[in-house]
């Protein structure tokens, strides 16, 4: 069994190294090349393109971090090299296809940033980004999401040595459903309809170290949500979840941006010197009432003449 995990943990060890590789030489050319256009040599294009890059390399982490957790298991079962081929394809097609969208997408962004800004004068990246505070306000709802449950502790695990260890509820409940014998149980209760037997009792998995499903402590069980930093089921939900909040962040960072903006820009005016001199909101929007009744009033009093002048010329 010790056998076994070593060659699993070194197995994931290379597919990791190797994916990781990978996705620097990708992010490192695409990098390179679209530093050489004018929208990415500014402060706050650099910002876009690093949030672009961000994501990119999320994506790519969780394909790495799945491919080299399954691609050793299914070769132990199946005893060939098939799913190690099929991981390597899948990463160099998803590298090739992240390189692509992104030089596209970068080209993209400097004809529009080149255009606006030689046929209008506008500069395309702060009016697109409110000179950069959707950028800011995506990073900050992105780091509350991944801090919203920031429970870290250190726990002796199974070799005796002190790990830090992280809670997650749905890792949880996976590890506690993979690990008992469910399956057994479930067919067993299947085959009692047919044939009588002895049915299998549960295995909860149970232990007195953090790297079982169910903890017993003083006699009393409890249900385990610790999961070690650097285990691979902990580092690929840390990336999912991390690309969950990047896209909710994104999709609502533009409204709460234009927001924080307006409210920036209302109390700049009203702490303004000599901001005494303007008007108060409510004395022009009185004003503005009073103009448009007036408005209202002239325009039918000119349309009832009119009717009268017609109606006359008729006669």
């Amino acid at each position: 069994m010790t056998e076994i995990r070593a060659g699993l943990k070194g197995s994931f060890g290379i597919g990791l190294l190797t994916g990781i590789l990978a996705i620097i030489i990708v992010l490192g050319i695409q990098f390179a090349l679209l530093r050489e256009l004018s929208v990415f040599n500014t402060g706050l294009g650099l910002w876009v393109l690093a949030t672009e890059f961000v994501a990119t390399a999320a994506l790519l982490l969780a394909l790495v971090l799945v491919g080299s957790f399954l691609s050793p298991r299914v070769q132990r079962q199946s005893g060939s090299r098939t799913p190690w081929v099929v991981y390597h394809i899948l990463l160099g097609l998803a590298c090739f296809a992240a390189f692509t969208l992104g030089v596209n997408n970068g080209l993209t962004f400097d004809v529009k940033y080149s255009t606006y800004a030689t046929k209008a004068g506008i500069n395309f990246l702060n009016l697109q980004y409110l000179n950069g505070a959707v950028i800011w306000t995506t990073l900050l709802l992105t780091a509350l999401f991944m801090l919203s449950d920031p429970r870290i502790s250190s726990v002796t695990g199974s070799d005796g040595k002190r790990h830090f260890y992280m809670h997650s509820k749905l890792l949880g409940i996976l590890r506690l459903l993979f690990r008992t014998n469910l399956g057994a149980i479930m067919q067993s209760t299947r085959r009692s309809y047919y044939e009588s037997g002895p049915r299998p009792s549960f295995d909860w998995d149970i232990g007195e170290t953090p790297d079982h499903a169910v903890l017993s402590k003083n006699g009393k069980l409890q249900w385990n949500d610790k999961f070690p930093v650097s285990s691979p089921p902990f580092l690929a939900w840390t990336t999912i979840k991390f690309l969950l909040a990047l896209g909710i962040a994104a999709a609502i960072a533009n409204d709460i941006a234009l927001r924080f903006v307006t409210i920036q820009n209302i109390l700049s005016k009203q702490t303004a010197p000599g901001s005494h001199k303007y008007r108060t909101t409510s004395q022009s929007s009185q004003q503005d009432y009073r103009e448009l009744t007036k408005c209202r009033r002239l325009s039918a009093s000119t349309t009832s003449s009119h009717l009268k002048s017609s109606s006359s010329s008729c006669q």
